[in-house]
């Protein structure tokens, strides 16, 4: 029989709910996150912030199928980690180095085009002011969402959202007076 969570239970009702409702899932959540995502080394990683975030959410909301919203909330932390790995082109802003990984389907030209691109946008990412330049390295480089980047630099995320706008369209402008002149 099924536990309800409240936000109102103590540290050992939570405990036993997370044990009763969460913990007995994780053979079956394992196996399905193997056979669904290419996790690697990342399999604990995910299956460990499913559970605080659902931990989490159970101290102010009730939920209703706990099985579920563990499922959908590990998904959801696999899509994301799989997306910030999935980036093919890496681009290095402390030295003169740009590190781009060549495509054996491409040709010669298109690999070698790509990398005078990237380049350009180095320059143009370093030509941004200091705040704008981390604010986009964080979110378009590193993968980071606005409410992370928003959190780590103690601002809002209408200022990330804007500082990025802003960082955007400078890239464009300076990476189009160089490519077409």
């Amino acid at each position: 029989m099924s536990i309800e969570n409240t936000p109102e239970m103590n540290a050992q009702e939570r405990e036993k709910w997370f044990s009763e409702e969460l913990y007995c899932h994780e053979d079956a959540l394992r196996t399905w996150l193997s056979r669904k995502f290419k996790l690697n080394h990342h399999l604990d990683d995910v299956i460990q912030e499913a559970y605080v975030q659902v931990m989490k959410a159970t101290s102010v909301k009730i939920v209703k199928n706990p099985k579920a919203y563990l499922y959908s909330t590990a998904k959801f932390i696999a899509i994301a980690i799989i997306k910030k790995e999935s980036r093919h082109a890496y681009l290095a802003f402390d030295d003169d180095s740009v590190i781009v990984p060549f495509d054996n389907t491409k040709s010669s030209y298109q690999n070698i085009t790509e990398k005078d691109d990237l380049q350009l946008l180095r320059e143009a990412i370093k030509k941004l002011p200091k705040k704008c330049r981390n604010i986009f390295i964080m979110q378009r480089i590193k993968g980071m969402s606005y409410a992370e980047i928003a959190e780590d630099l103690g601002i809002s995320t209408h200022t990330v959202s804007a500082q990025l706008s802003i960082g955007l369209n400078k890239c464009a402008h300076y990476i189009n007076s160089r490519k077409y002149k």
